[in-house]
C-alpha cells in the first residue's frame, strides 16, 4: 500500500512537472554583411545580448519559446499557431541602411498582441543573440561603432 501511494506520488509529480516544462521551441538565424558599415544600432524588443566575434559579417540567432498557459498548467503551443507566426515572421529582425553607413536591427513586430486560442493564452520568450564582429565596439546602450 505505501508502496502504490509513493509511486502514485512520484508519478503525479513527474507529470506536474512535465506540463509546466512543455513548450515549442525553435531558433532562427540571420546574416547581415557588415562592408561599409560603421554603426550598427539595435531597436529590439526582446532580451538581446551582444557576442564579440572574429568574424565579418553579423549574426542574428533568435529563439522563440512558446507555450499555452492553461488552468491545469503549461502545455505544449498548438503546433499549426507556432508554425504560423514562424513563417510570418513575428519574429523576424529587419536591418534598415540609413545614411549609407548605419544599419539599424529592428524587431519585425514591435508590438506582438496576445495569442489566444480556445484552451488559453500563448505565452511567448524570445531571446536573440547578436554575434557581431570583434571590429565594433559599444558607443551606446543600443549602438556599436566600428573601432579605429
Amino acid at each position: 500500500m505505501y508502496r502504490t501511494l509513493h509511486f502514485s506520488l512520484a508519478s503525479l509529480l513527474l507529470a506536474a512537472s512535465s506540463s509546466l516544462l512543455a513548450q515549442q521551441q525553435r531558433t532562427l538565424h540571420q546574416a547581415f554583411e557588415l562592408n561599409d558599415i560603421t554603426t550598427v544600432e539595435f531597436a529590439l524588443n526582446d532580451s538581446v545580448e551582444v557576442i564579440p566575434w572574429a568574424g565579418t559579417v553579423l549574426l542574428v540567432e533568435t529563439t522563440v519559446h512558446m507555450w499555452e498557459e492553461q488552468v491545469l498548467g503549461r502545455t505544449d503551443a498548438p503546433d499549426a499557431i507556432f508554425k504560423y507566426f514562424i513563417e510570418k515572421g513575428r519574429y523576424q529582425v529587419t536591418g534598415t541602411l540609413l545614411d549609407g553607413q548605419v544599419l539599424r536591427l529592428q524587431s519585425k513586430d514591435m508590438k506582438r498582441p496576445i495569442i489566444q486560442t480556445a484552451k488559453g493564452i500563448c505565452t511567448e520568450k524570445v531571446t536573440i543573440r547578436i554575434m557581431l564582429p570583434d571590429t565594433f565596439e559599444q558607443a551606446g546602450p543600443q549602438q556599436w561603432r566600428r573601432k579605429g
